[in-house]
């Protein structure tokens, strides 16, 4: 666990799992309204107020938030998921204290869980729309 990460009481035992690291940089999230980005926008499923899926693990990816490492790669994911209501990208710029990230699936699709420490706003991180 990284030092200093307080668990939010709503993770599971064990979560964030491992490996995952504090890795800074220039992350991509999908947003709904790109002319008003809130902190809404940057909460789990946990924290929106979904059920928790079945199992600690499946619990855990839950309580994360979702980001993707490049525009380009963002831009894809939005193409080839066509149902997912997210079309516009926001920019995260993560820089310490901000949690620890795991990258999941396809290296080629580029997608990151961000597990976000108690105390900690992951609003804060928001730098702004991509231009479409």
């Amino acid at each position: 666990m990284t030092c200093g990460f307080k668990v939010p009481a709503h993770f599971p035992h064990n979560c964030p799992p491992e490996p995952h690291t504090e890795l800074p940089g220039l992350y991509f999230r999908l947003v709904y309204n790109p002319a008003k980005v809130t902190e809404e926008d940057f909460k789990s499923r946990v924290e929106q107020g979904g059920s928790p899926s079945g199992g600690s693990k499946a619990h855990c990816l839950d309580c994360a938030v979702s980001l993707l490492d490049s525009v380009e790669k963002a831009r894809n994911f939005v193409t080839n998921h066509p149902a997912i209501g997210p079309k516009h990208i926001a920019e995260v710029e993560l820089r310490g204290g901000h949690g620890v990230v795991q990258r999941t699936g396809d290296p080629r699709v580029g997608h990151f869980n961000w597990w976000i420490p108690e105390g900690v706003s992951a609003f804060s991180f928001f730098r702004g729309v991509i231009p479409e």
